[in-house]
């Protein structure tokens, strides 16, 4: 993912890249838990280690990360502030991070669901690491005890709290905003729930096809009627009227397909198993696979579970190469 002042970010399952150049170099994060670096009295350097306050090690590196100590990323997500917020999935619990674009500003870490610190609480919810920016909030779906909610944060991270929340057997598997106002929530066992207001409210608005409910894990809108939503044995779905009924396509495919990313009505990128990339230039009436030809590297990847889109091509990362699908590039 890009935004507009040269920051980058690509994330698969276990692995975070972050450029600050526009791509020229980047900076791998990954690993256990996170720190928070700030200057105070005068300059000197501390760490925030889950509100113990600790001097830094490194002196002149405030605004870094240990990546020896992060647990294993699964999903980040540019603001439009150029902050970068990541999510995280350790054994037990959630993380949530947010990086700062000025490198020696503030990063904050937090943890839900089981704590490390014997004197810390458990906070008895975990993060699903769906984002969104809905104004001044950035929301990330959750699952509570009771069912299933946003969480939403309004001061760059350094707390978040419940935002909305239903009772549901069912959680989050995908969340898209199409702006300050109109969003979809699409559960796992098939519902889709509306919003007009900012996501401070949700309606029941639709249910997939039933032989379709379960199998979905992500779905993404263009426009206010043109959406997609793929999931497992290849399913694509695709809605014309706002989620209110969908129609299958056939994407020549039978992995399980976990991310679909929209670029506008006739573009589509979807990724999944066994290194599958599929791309579709009419919207849906014909999809193409994209071979990687991955068995070729020294170290392979099977399943793409995430992946980023930015001026029409997309960008997939493994912890040895960068593929750039659009133009035949790829950077170790």
């Amino acid at each position: 993912m890009f935004d507009h002042q040269g920051n980058a970010a690509i994330v698969d399952e276990g692995v975070l890249l972050l450029s600050r150049d526009n791509g020229r170099s980047w900076q791998e994060i990954a690993g256990g838990k996170g720190y928070r670096y700030y200057t105070v009295n005068g300059g000197k350097t501390y760490r925030n280690d889950y509100d113990r306050i600790v001097d830094n090690p490194d002196k002149n590196n405030p605004g870094s990360i240990e990546s020896a100590d992060i647990c294993p990323v699964e999903n980040a997500f540019f603001a439009a502030s150029g902050r970068l917020y990541v999510f995280a999935k350790c054994e037990q619990s959630t993380q949530l991070f947010s990086i700062p674009a000025n490198e020696s500003a503030v990063w904050y870490s937090y943890r839900f669901g089981k704590q490390t610190s014997s004197d810390s609480q458990d906070i008895p919810f975990t993060v699903r690491g769906h984002f969104a920016e809905v104004g001044k909030n950035i929301l990330v779906d959750a699952s509570l005890p009771q069912g299933a909610a946003l969480m939403s944060t309004s001061d760059q991270g350094k707390t978040w709290k419940v935002f909305w929340s239903m009772k549901s057997d069912s959680r989050i598997v995908g969340l898209d905003f199409l702006d300050d106002r109109a969003g979809w929530i699409l559960l796992g066992d098939g519902q889709i729930l509306h919003t007009n207001d900012g996501g401070r409210s949700w309606q029941p608005f639709s249910r997939l096809p039933a032989d379709a409910a379960g199998e979905t894990s992500s779905i993404d809108f263009v426009n206010p009627t043109l959406g997609f939503a793929v999931g497992g044995e290849g399913l694509i779905l695709r809605t014309d009227d706002g989620g209110l009924t969908w129609q299958r396509q056939a994407g020549g495919t039978r992995n399980f397909l976990y991310k679909v990313k929209t670029v506008n009505e006739r573009k589509v990128w979807i990724a999944g198993g066994n290194s599958t990339i599929l791309e579709t230039e009419d919207g849906g009436r014909n999809w193409e696979k994209i071979d990687l030809n991955v068995n070729e590297y020294e170290s392979p990847f099977n399943d793409i579970y995430n992946f980023t889109v930015e001026g029409g091509e997309a960008w997939i990362v493994n912890d040895k190469f960068i593929f750039k699908i659009g133009e035949s590039s790829r950077s170790k």
